[in-house]
């Protein structure tokens, strides 16, 4: 999925000639595989972070905190430098760079 984003944006940008590019997407898709291992989306999620760091694109994650338990909240929340607080977008202050997150929640999942 991080090469689909790096494609987009480099047939918008660099092919179309678009000024720059936007993503959104939906976290509730991991829920209808195995909600018990959340472990690979959380790490495409973190991994998202170095994406964004060489490919200028503008994303927003979404995510129905109903789906999820306090503990994965947490996590999602971790891997995102910036939130949207009551239409207001501001730095997360419970950010974690995608490396130590990673290296944290193996640790603790013990994978």
């Amino acid at each position: 999925m991080l090469g689909v984003v790096g494609g987009f944006y480099q047939q918008a940008v660099r092919d179309e000639g678009y000024a720059g590019a936007r993503v959104t997407g939906d976290g509730s898709w991991c829920l209808d595989q195995d909600a018990t291992n959340l472990a690979p989306f959380l790490d495409y999620e973190a991994r998202v972070n170095d994406l964004l760091r060489t490919v200028p694109i503008t994303a927003c994650c979404q995510y129905d905190t109903r789906c999820f338990d306090g503990e994965a909240i947490m996590d999602v929340l971790a891997v995102h430098p910036m939130m949207v607080v009551r239409g207001q977008v501001v730095r997360n202050p419970y950010y974690v760079a995608p490396e130590v997150f990673l290296r944290e929640y193996r640790a603790r999942s013990g994978g």
